[in-house]
């Protein structure tokens, strides 16, 4: 097992798995998303952070905002998809990284 100063002379960036260009794109990225769900409508930004950033199952979701699972999960597919077109608007027509939809 390598300590201290022999794993830095022994790892490459590649292998720490992320470089200083990809944490930049990454961090832009992520402002784009945050701006972009920020235009959204209160409903839907609630939706979509109780899913993502929360974890909430539909079910769970519905409990919370006082929907049938059914019409949470209709927010969601609309939320998504006003997300994908704000982001799309901000980053210059750019598709939404890794956003596959659920």
């Amino acid at each position: 097992m390598l300590k201290g100063e022999e794993m830095m002379t022994h790892l490459s960036l590649i292998a720490l798995g992320t470089t200083p260009t990809q944490k930049i794109a990454r961090d832009q990225t992520e402002a784009l998303i945050h701006r972009a769900l920020a235009t959204l409508p209160l409903d839907f930004q609630i939706a979509l952070e109780l899913h993502y950033w929360k974890r909430l199952s539909a079910v769970e979701i519905a409990e919370v905002v006082g929907l049938s699972p059914a019409g949470v999960r209709t927010r969601l597919v609309r939320a998504r998809k006003q997300l994908r077109q704000e982001y799309e608007l901000l980053s210059a027509g750019r598709p939404l990284p890794g956003f596959d939809g659920d």
